[in-house]
């Protein structure tokens, strides 16, 4: 168990094994001490995602571009709303990991047509 103190040396904050906080926090490569920054721990509530694959009974298909809005069990699943250039939700799905994917930075956003013919 390490011990995680404020800076001026006062009394612990909290008790929290190395391990842990190896998890949330990032080394110094200089010193090789442990620092608090944030790390990135997987998709989040209001990112932006791209589905990876055609949804069955609905109008999504691979490559479109939807918003988290709840997540499950810590990433188990996950609720994406997708909806069109005006606002207006096309659907509200509850997704597994493997069915998205988070946005790149490379990449463009592409505009298609859901209206049924």
């Amino acid at each position: 168990m390490g011990i995680i103190s404020a800076r001026n040396g006062r009394a612990p904050l909290f008790k929290i094994s190395r391990r842990k906080v190896k998890r949330f926090c990032k080394t110094r490569p200089s010193t090789g001490r442990l620092v608090v920054e944030p790390v990135s721990t997987g998709m989040n509530e209001f990112d932006l995602v791209v589905l990876n694959e055609d949804v069955t009974n609905s109008r999504l298909k691979a490559g479109d571009i939807g918003t988290i809005l709840t997540v499950y069990a810590e990433g188990k699943a996950y609720e994406v709303e997708f909806v069109t250039l005006t606002g207006e939700t096309v659907a509200v799905e509850t997704l597994l990991p493997h069915q998205i994917r988070e946005v790149r930075a490379s990449e463009v956003m592409a505009v298609r047509d859901t209206a049924v013919r």
